[in-house]
């Protein structure tokens, strides 16, 4: 069983320039992605019936494992990705004795909120430093 990495506020704030080149990238990679979102969609619904082909499905596999690439080095650290688009991340913190989630989104200048496991985004709240 894999221990879960908490964060202090101080840990993940340090890591914010590095996400942010991190999240750019994982950015790009999922942007490679999009041309072939609806053809793989397709041809898994088609599975039964023998599949089919993709059109190209060289370029398909390396976009596929950079995106499997970059989502890696966020997983290694502990750090969930909850929007790529919007570049939401969630980082486990030790709050008053439970595990909430540090959450920050890229364009953000600092962490500044806080949200429940359960609640995300939506239940956000200011950090009192």
């Amino acid at each position: 069983m894999t221990r879960q990495k908490i964060f202090t506020l101080d840990e993940a704030r340090d890591l914010l320039p590095e996400l942010r080149i991190r999240l750019l990238a994982l950015q790009e990679a999922w942007k490679a992605m999009a041309p072939y979102w609806e053809e793989a969609h397709r041809l898994a619904k088609r599975m039964d019936e023998g599949g089919g082909t993709m059109t190209d499905a060289g370029h398909y596999l390396r976009s596929s494992r950079n995106l499997k690439r970059q989502m890696q080095y966020f997983e290694k650290l502990g750090i969930e990705v909850k929007d790529i688009t919007t570049g939401l991340v969630d980082f486990p913190s030790l709050m008053n004795g439970r595990i909430v989630f540090l959450c920050w989104r890229m364009d953000e200048a600092s962490i500044t909120h806080w949200h429940e496991l359960e609640t995300g985004f939506a239940g956000r709240q200011p950090i009192k430093d």
